[in-house]
């Protein structure tokens, strides 16, 4: 008899996003998202910059997925500071 048994590779997967409204709004707030995925624990850290906001932050959220020009749906919640 043989028996066979496989190693499950771990995989991280590094994330990096920008956003911003430049044209679509008086103030122009941009920023950056940084983010790895552990893929063996399903573990997503993330780090979050921003600038040119004209208030404090009230609500954030990441969204997806969803086809190309259509919106995707909230997915994950971001406690604001």
């Amino acid at each position: 008899m043989l028996a066979f048994s496989g190693v499950a590779m771990a995989k991280t997967i590094n994330l990096t996003g920008y956003f911003g409204t430049e044209g679509k709004a008086v103030s122009s707030p941009s920023g950056r998202v940084n983010a790895t995925l552990d893929t063996s624990t399903d573990m997503l850290k993330c780090s979050i910059s921003y600038a040119g906001l004209t208030g404090p932050v009230l609500a954030a959220h990441f969204h997806g997925p969803a086809s190309a020009g259509e919106s995707a749906k909230v997915l994950i919640p971001i406690p604001a500071p």
